[in-house]
């Protein structure tokens, strides 16, 4: 009789789904909460945010066409 070796768990991608999602909305709620303050942080943190969205330019084209629909 051969010898049966447990097989080994094969991985859904659920757990770097659900990290990617947790950190995607501590992200979005930092960003709320840096909104809700205001200041100098928010104004920064939206330049930055902006800036490295258009070093791509499909990005450069979504972020045109939102800052032309918050105006």
């Amino acid at each position: 009789m051969a010898e049966q070796h447990p097989k080994p768990k094969k991985s859904t991608g659920g757990t770097l789904l659900f990290w990617q999602s947790a950190v995607c909305g501590v992200v979005l709620l930092i960003a709320l909460i840096a909104r809700l303050i205001g200041g100098n942080f928010y104004e920064q943190l939206r330049t930055t945010f902006r800036n490295a969205l258009t070093d791509n330019g499909i990005a450069d084209a979504v972020s045109s066409w939102l800052e032309n629909g918050d105006a």
